[in-house]
């Protein structure tokens, strides 16, 4: 697919200052060939129990959750100017929500940081057809940095 022919694209990214890059990255690829873009995070709820048990169920919390990071996305997608940006936050089974919000979307291109691919370059031939872009970012230049990077590679 030709970049012309991106009409959806969808950014998976962490609110942290990396995924603020690859959100730049994606925004500026859909100014570029004039598409939709959505950003997107997903936070894996598996095994979670609530603290909040007697005042939220399980499903609540998640979408409370989700309502609080679709808000930090949507003040991300203000920050670097992609005001018209979607914002999709799900927390749940992280291959559930992903394949879930694939199949919402219909994306032509996905973008994501190159040590933290989502699953996507794992994705079932059921799914979607879409184009994949990894980001490399550039090292973190703290030790703390480093070590983040690697635990979440790690998961």
């Amino acid at each position: 697919m030709s970049m012309q022919a991106y009409r959806r694209i969808l950014a998976f990214i962490e609110l942290t200052p990396e995924g603020e890059q690859v959100a730049r990255r994606a925004a500026a690829l859909a100014q570029a060939t004039g598409a939709r873009l959505a950003l997107a995070t997903v936070v894996d709820t598996t095994g979670e129990e609530t603290t909040l048990a007697p005042v939220l169920t399980p499903g609540q919390a998640r979408a409370a959750l989700a309502a609080t990071l679709e808000h930090r996305l949507a003040l991300l997608a203000t920050r670097i100017g992609a005001q018209k940006a979607e914002s999709l936050a799900l927390a749940g089974p992280l291959g559930t929500m992903i394949e879930e919000l694939l199949q919402r979307w219909q994306p032509e291109l996905v973008l994501a940081a190159a040590h933290q691919t989502f699953g996507l370059n794992r994705r079932s031939q059921r799914g979607p057809s879409y184009d994949l872009l990894l980001v490399q970012l550039p090292p973190p230049a703290t030790f703390t940095g480093r070590l983040v990077r690697a635990l979440v590679a790690a998961f």
